[in-house]
């Protein structure tokens, strides 16, 4: 039981690992010049040895051609017919690794591929590109223009930082690409240690439908201070140098450009609910709450339209009194004379008219 669980996590990271696919057969096409951790320079063959070892994993097949930097149009050209027919030629799984020249011999080896129908493609194919120039985004083929064509196949993109010709800067910035010219001279040519673990792998896919995995190789030192360390200058005196120049060099990558910070967006509530008890139910319902109309304070502007309250009953009579602007106060009518003959007269007196009627019951 342990056996089987051990080989399914075997399988696992194996699977899981970057560029790691198993291919029955691995073509090899070496670069210019290459090194080993040995730092030994090697012809461009068993390239399978390069990061470690990692892709030792099957047969090998190297790719001889001219591999030149004079005449290096021609040289890839017959780089890239040499790799066709391998990959013709070759039954199951095949992979195409290339470094430096080498990759640009996989990149126009892709773009012959892709000018073929369809049904004429090659197919269980993988590439793996190291210290590749014309990598997308950051090559210094690719920023000069050279387009890498997308294709339904997978690459994985193996790439020291600040290497002049694999990391060109995206932003234009003197000492960034001062830095990444000492690149070429003091990373370009060492790809013989195995990946670390604090590579940054970024993985897309290209509009053929291929997954380009990019693995970036993080370098702890400027190579453009190399020759300082190289000549014996103390290293805490450099050390401090780096400290000041390193910010200015990585301003012309925009990988490490400040992120963007995500905010949440923000609505406007179009009215308050509270919870409601429900009277058929008895389960809480939310209804919306009015919000009540806030009362209106009297400014100072309101004070010709509104007196205040409490002075109200007092003033009346002198605002009757006072004339206003807009009519002339009348002035008082004379009081008409009053008739003398309407006037009425003085009643009876009722004592003596009640002596009469007393006097007349009692003779009765």
């Amino acid at each position: 039981m342990l056996r089987h669980i051990a080989a399914a996590a075997a399988v696992t990271t194996f699977i899981a690992a970057p560029g790691l696919a198993r291919a029955d057969t691995t073509l090899t096409i070496g670069g210019t010049s290459q090194v080993v951790d040995t730092g030994q320079y090697l012809p461009p063959i068993n390239l399978h040895t390069v990061l470690g070892g990692k892709y030792d994993d099957g047969p090998v097949q190297a790719i001889q051609y001219p591999a030149d930097v004079i005449g290096m149009p021609q040289s890839v050209a017959i780089g890239a017919d040499h790799l066709v027919t391998a990959i013709e030629a070759t039954d199951g799984d095949k992979r195409a690794l290339g470094i430096s020249q080498g990759a640009i011999v996989i990149a126009e080896v892709k773009r012959r591929i892709m000018a073929l129908p369809a049904d004429q493609r090659p197919t269980h194919l993988t590439f793996v590109s190291i210290a590749d120039p014309t990598r997308p985004g950051h090559g210094a083929l690719s920023q000069a223009g050279y387009q890498t064509p997308g294709t339904p196949y997978d690459t994985t993109y193996i790439t020291r930082e600040y290497d002049g010709f694999a990391d060109l800067p995206d932003r234009f910035n003197r000492v960034a690409l001062m830095n990444a010219a000492a690149g070429i001279v003091f990373i370009h040519p060492y790809y013989g240690d195995a990946i670390p673990d604090d590579a940054v792998i970024d993985k897309t896919v290209n509009w053929a439908g291929g997954t380009n995995t990019d693995v970036l190789i993080h370098t702890p030192n400027l190579p453009m201070l190399q020759p300082l360390r190289d000549i014996g200058v103390d290293s805490h005196v450099v050390d401090a140098i780096q400290g000041a120049l390193k910010p200015l060099v990585d301003a012309g990558y925009s990988r490490n450009a400040p992120k963007p910070v995500k905010t949440a967006p923000v609505t406007t509530p179009t009215a308050d609910t509270t919870p409601v008890k429900s009277a058929d139910n008895g389960e809480d319902e939310l209804k919306p709450q009015v919000a009540e109309k806030p009362h209106r304070n009297i400014q100072a502007s309101d004070a010709t339209h509104q007196a205040p309250t409490e002075d109200k009953d007092d003033n009346n009579d002198k605002d009757d009194a006072k004339p206003t602007n807009d009519k002339p106060a009348e002035k008082p009518k004379p009081e008409k004379p009053v008739d003398k003959s309407e006037v009425e007269k003085p009643a009876e007196k009722s004592g003596d008219k009640g002596t009469d009627a007393d006097e007349g019951t009692g003779a009765n």
